[in-house]
């Protein structure tokens, strides 16, 4: 059977990369902090209001987090407190910089954590803490105000797993970048993509340069290791595609804005719960149907119709995960994985399309 898929990335044409491949062509300069690279974090900057030396890429957004985490000198098998409720590229970042996951349940409504009620908990937690992961969940925007305040107030540093929210970032007032350093993918699934990549983002500009440091094998002006680094950082070839991509954004943005707004009126009308908001995009449309994911995975399957549980069953389920520290209680984590569903998104998805599936959910309800 031809299924929908339930993504399909779309990255920026050879038409739009090729003037910048013809730069690389010239420079001969491939990797290594390169004339694009440069351009591309530059644009970024601009893009996300911020000074040029607020932003640094990598590889992809894994080695990003191990980047922060050991850029902020946490001590290694400590406490890494993050939500469950996230992909599995959050706790295995911190497992590969030391750290030690503990799972805590998520608020239900918000799907992420709140700092006032974790603050509440962290005396019941009895070994170190050395940092919290807080992640904006499918890239809806978080109070990142709160969370600075909460690491101011703490002591404890508070990284913010923004994977899926390029344009809640620079675009929700909520989002503004502080202290505490920000994560954004730039996967091929992701609103800005660029196949494999991401940016972290924080006013705190000598954590930057400490970050970029470890993406270069630690590597100084002279190159001298001065910390035990790695390579993780992003090719010329990567910055040729991010360039593209930044130069395409308005459409970009416009075509999931429309793919959105599309899902929004068909899932109303049909009083169903879903992950959107006229403020921000992002790349996947999330429905809830309490504890009836499973049956209607199954029935659209049935309909030719390809759906995700993106975040499966909480990262505490998960083979590699399960013997870690976790919160005792994760009902909402479990509610969330037996309730959420993700349905075909892509930005060249027509109306017809959305119609057809969405009457195919409600009919199924």
């Amino acid at each position: 059977m031809n299924l929908i898929p339930v993504h399909r990335p779309q990255l920026p044409t050879k038409n739009l990369i090729v003037p910048y491949l013809e730069k690389i062509d010239d420079a001969r300069w491939y990797s290594n902090f390169g004339p694009l690279l440069i351009q591309f974090e530059n644009r970024l900057a601009k893009h996300f209001n911020l000074a040029n030396e607020m932003v640094v890429t990598a590889a992809n957004g894994t080695l990003l987090l191990i980047s922060i985490i050991k850029a902020l000198g946490i001590p290694e098998n400590t406490l890494c407190v993050m939500p469950s409720w996230t992909f599995t590229a959050t706790p295995a970042a911190a497992c590969y910089a030391g750290l030690i996951p503990y799972f805590v349940d998520v608020d239900k409504t918000t799907q992420s954590l709140d700092p006032l009620p974790l603050k509440a908990k962290l005396s019941l937690i009895d070994q170190p803490i050395g940092a919290v992961i807080v992640v904006a969940p499918f890239g809806a925007p978080i109070d990142a105000h709160a969370w600075n305040l909460f690491s101011e107030e703490t002591g404890i540093p508070v990284i913010i797993d923004a994977a899926a929210a390029f344009d809640a970032v620079s675009s929700v007032p909520c989002m503004s970048i502080g202290k505490s350093p920000v994560m954004i993918s730039l996967h091929a699934t992701k609103t800005l993509g660029i196949g494999e990549g991401g940016v972290a983002l924080s006013t705190d500009s000598h954590l930057i340069r400490k970050i970029k440091l470890n993406t270069s094998f630690g590597f100084n002006a002279n190159r001298e290791s001065l910390v035990i680094g790695y390579n993780a950082k992003l090719s010329e070839y990567a910055a040729a595609v991010g360039l593209a991509a930044l130069d395409n954004w308005e459409q970009t943005r416009s075509q999931w804005a429309t793919v959105r707004d599309e899902y929004i009126k068909e899932l109303y009308d049909g009083g169903i719960e879903y992950w959107l908001a006229k403020e921000w995009v992002t790349s996947t449309c999330n429905i809830i149907i309490p504890m009836q994911a499973e049956k209607m995975m199954q029935q659209l399957r049935e309909q030719g119709i390809d759906t995700r549980k993106w975040w499966g069953n909480g990262c505490h389920e998960h083979q590699a995960y399960q013997r870690f520290f976790k919160e005792k209680n994760l009902e909402n984590t479990k509610w969330l994985s037996q309730s959420m569903l993700g349905l075909p998104f892509a930005v060249d998805l027509d109306a017809q399309t959305i119609k057809a599936i969405c009457h195919i959910v409600k009919r199924n309800i």
